[in-house]
């Protein structure tokens, strides 16, 4: 079983602005979506395969971005809910 990381981080490591994280996570999608559109109206990926690539990649690291957003926003709340003394319900 995975050890649970501390919930916060050691003093001398800045918190992660997971606001800014958001919000960049965000830009990004919006710009993923904008390439989709351009990809479809130039064609689709039959004719423009390098396109089709790039914009299949950076879909799936915004993706990857989103994720590891959540947990770790999921894995904070939980870390906040056990130091104040409540627990997951069974």
């Amino acid at each position: 079983m995975m050890q649970e990381p501390p919930a916060d981080p050691p003093n001398d490591v800045p918190a992660p602005d997971l606001v800014a994280a958001a919000d960049n996570i965000e830009i990004a999608t919006n710009v993923v979506g904008k390439a989709i559109r351009c990809l479809a109206a130039s064609g689709g990926p039959d004719q423009n395969q390098v396109l089709a690539y790039d914009v299949a990649h950076s879909a799936a690291q915004v993706a990857a971005a989103k994720a590891m957003l959540d947990r770790t926003l999921v894995r904070r709340v939980i870390a906040r809910a056990k130091a104040q003394g409540r627990h997951e319900a069974d």
